[in-house]
């Protein structure tokens, strides 16, 4: 099968459905990109949705919105999930004496331990270190609003925080009809916005068709979506021209807002209306268990209990989001109760009463190699691609790099998503220089007198670029470097911005390989490996092309039973990695830290503030 995406090859037909992933992929590359110029591990931060970096620091902030897997049956409801992976010292919630379980018939704390305070309460500031860009859930593009408007707004399902299946938030319900092409979500009973107006389809239908409107419209949703209508109060009907699985969490996740309010906005005016300044609290209006009180630019933002939340009265009194170029050390004198640190940052808490929690990203940095022959030939023989490959030590990369905290990558599906299977991948591509270096012969690549490899007199040697705001990655590329060398390949780095490198992967292609790190919200892969994103606008910037990996992506997209969804996508898996257009290395740990006074926190890469309403401070 012919893989390099020469000129002379003809591309299948653009599958429908590889339309809707522009969107996505922004969002995930906002979200997802590591931005940090002071430590050597960067937590995945978020940068907005123009191409500025934005650095959080808050870990929970510093992940991405992940969408659902396949819908097993007609109707989906909400499923206990299984406990995050989470180390906290001390372990306070066990030993308050003031707790009650509260575990008991709440879907929405996916089993998780639950204490309820003797005296609620308490004003709750988390550090950050970068500021909002905008309060509007119609225009928000990157994590820092995104969840600072979790606690305000509420979409019609949410990703579970343990496997990103889908659940129930503001729908109680959904299914698709026969042909996967019609979607009827039915509303919760007895939601009222925070102002007292009921909660009903109209406020989804008038927020769902501001994306159909030329002046906010998303092209995904143009060319995805035909009609939003409402049958009754309590039920949306989506009409679709392709059928999706995912449509529950490509959507759904979106944050609704109340028609009365939108109803008097002109969408030409909405990014600078009070609805999205905060000029106006009053017109800031959700339907979640905080209420927005005050934004200022590049200080704090500020949240108070909305006492008629419908899932329970929140614990807390209030929330302040605090700006700070060191929040960590706010954390460490009192001032702030929960922030994000890094890996370098860690041994500071020593010797503190600080809670540490630390947990897998759900993504991976990534080497891309291009395969287009009009930009290098470099890569064209597979055998290359995975030589390089098992030249590199990753257990060497994670123990030097990350200080122990992340975990070779598996296959292109990262460990906190449902369809995460190493059982079934065959090619996990340990370190094996001597498989390497015979590799390299066998593509006619063969060491010298001076150890580097030549072919007809030329060297096997490339470039690398890599973005200047990711220490982390600057560093993982000298380590892969330093490897090749000894394997007698010779790699340059070339070190660049985020934007720069943003144009030559998703734009230029102008380079023969890059290093980032992208983090999923989805299973579904079409954004990065098929054949259509490989043109100007799509992820896939080595333009790799595979028409059976663009079948096997499309037959999973539009597979609803998740069983035989999963085989499609192991499949897809094992082709993609035995044809190595993209080198997935490592998934990160991320850290937060909290005074050890608060209660019920349970960050995670998929929802971080799922439970914000349950958690507490100790008085």
């Amino acid at each position: 099968m012919k893989l390099d995406p020469s000129q002379d090859q003809q591309s299948p037909t653009t599958p429908d459905h590889a339309k809707l992933h522009t969107r996505r992929w922004l969002l995930q590359r906002g979200v997802a990109l590591g931005v940090s110029a002071s430590s050597v591990i960067t937590l995945l931060s978020a940068c907005g949705g123009d191409g500025q970096e934005e650095s959080t620091a808050t870990a929970a902030e510093q992940t991405t919105v992940t969408s659902s897997p396949s819908v097993s049956s007609a109707t989906e409801t909400v499923a206990d999930g299984t406990s995050t992976e989470l180390s906290t010292e001390p372990t306070t919630a066990e030993s308050s004496p003031t707790m009650a379980a509260d575990n008991e018939g709440n879907p929405r704390h996916y089993g998780k331990e639950i204490s309820v305070p003797e005296q609620p309460g308490g004003h709750l500031v988390i550090g950050a270190t970068g500021d909002l860009l905008t309060l509007s859930p119609i225009t928000v593009g990157h994590a820092s609003s995104w969840y600072f408007l979790s606690w305000i707004y509420e979409p019609l399902v949410e990703p579970s925080p343990d496997t990103a299946e889908p659940s129930a938030v503001l729908a109680e319900s959904w299914e698709a009809s026969e042909d996967g092409l019609t979607w009827l979500f039915t509303l919760r009973e007895n939601v009222t916005w925070q102002d007292g107006q009921p909660f009903t389809a109209l406020d989804v239908k008038t927020t769902f068709d501001l994306f159909s409107s030329a002046e906010i419209g998303k092209s995904e949703w143009q060319e995805q979506v035909t009609s939003v209508e409402t049958p009754d109060a309590m039920t949306v009907e989506f009409s679709t021209l392709v059928a999706s699985a995912d449509f529950p969490l490509y959507w759904g996740i979106y944050y609704v807002m109340p028609a009365h309010i939108l109803q008097d906005i002109d969408p030409a005016e909405h990014a600078g209306h009070a609805v999205a300044t905060g000029s106006d609290p009053a017109v800031i209006v959700g339907t979640g268990p905080f209420i927005f009180t005050e934004w200022v630019t590049g200080d704090l933002a500020t949240v108070v209990a909305n006492p008629n939340y419908w899932d329970g009265e929140p614990y807390l009194s209030q929330i302040t989001r605090q700006v700070s170029e060191r929040p960590l050390d706010l954390l460490k004198t009192g001032a702030v109760d929960y922030t994000g640190v890094s890996a370098a940052e860690i041994n500071q808490l020593d010797a503190t009463d600080l809670q540490l929690f630390d947990y897998l990203t759900s993504g991976w940095r990534f080497l891309m190699m291009n395969l287009d022959p009009e930009k290098t030939d470099i890569f064209q023989d597979v055998r290359v691609r995975q030589a390089l490959f098992y030249a590199i030590d990753r257990q060497a990369i994670i123990d030097g790099v990350y200080f122990g905290y992340a975990d070779p990558a598996v296959g292109y599906i990262p460990s906190t998503l449902w369809a995460y299977n190493p059982d079934g991948i065959e090619l996990k591509y340990e370190y094996d220089p001597d498989l390497a270096s015979q590799l390299f012969d066998d593509a006619g690549w063969t060491q010298g007198g001076e150890g580097s490899r030549e072919n007809g007199g030329r060297s096997l040697a490339f470039t690398i670029h890599v973005p200047q705001e990711n220490d982390d990655i600057v560093l993982l590329a000298q380590v892969i470097q330093e490897q090749w060398r000894l394997v007698g390949v010779e790699a340059t780095i070339e070190v660049v911005s985020s934007n720069e490198l943003d144009e030559l992967l998703g734009q230029t292609r102008d380079f023969e390989a890059l290093m980032w790190g992208f983090s999923m919200e989805n299973v579904d892969l079409t954004w990065l490996l098929s054949c259509a994103a490989g043109e100007p606008g799509g992820a896939n910037g080595g333009r790799y092309c595979n028409p059976e990996v663009d079948r096997l992506l499309t037959d999973a997209t539009t597979e609803f039973d998740s069983e035989q969804r999963l085989e499609l996508i192991t499949e897809m898996n094992n082709l993609v990695l035995a044809d190595l257009p993209i080198m997935t290395l490592v998934s990160q740990r991320v850290f937060a830290a909290a005074t050890s006074r608060l209660h019920n926190a349970y960050p995670n890469a998929i929802t971080p503030f799922f439970n914000i309403e349950t958690w507490w401070l100790d008085a």
